[in-house]
């Protein structure tokens, strides 16, 4: 069979007051669509999708942070096949 579809790798993620800059390393796959960000923060339980269209940039900018709370974020690969990858490894970053 094919091999799995890849997740993103090298996710980083900048915090400022409200907003957080999200970057991760492209995903080299003939078949990618493009990219969902996931954030929660600290202590919910459940990720949300921070973007509404596909990404197809490899940062996306997520706003509306509370200051001062710590956000978790995840970058998932969509694929034209309809799957989707695995969430990347997460990274965390304080808001404010």
């Amino acid at each position: 069979g094919d091999p799995p579809h890849q997740e993103p790798h090298s996710v980083a993620a900048s915090c400022g007051a409200t907003v957080a800059d999200v970057s991760w390393e492209a995903v080299q796959d003939s078949h990618l669509d493009g990219y969902d960000v996931y954030e929660r923060a600290a202590g919910e339980p459940d990720y949300g999708k921070a973007n509404t269209g596909l990404v197809a940039a490899t940062e996306y900018r997520v706003l509306g942070l509370s200051t001062g709370v710590s956000y978790e974020f995840g970058v998932v690969a969509v694929y034209d096949d309809s799957h989707e990858s695995s969430m990347s490894t997460t990274v965390l970053c304080t808001a404010g």
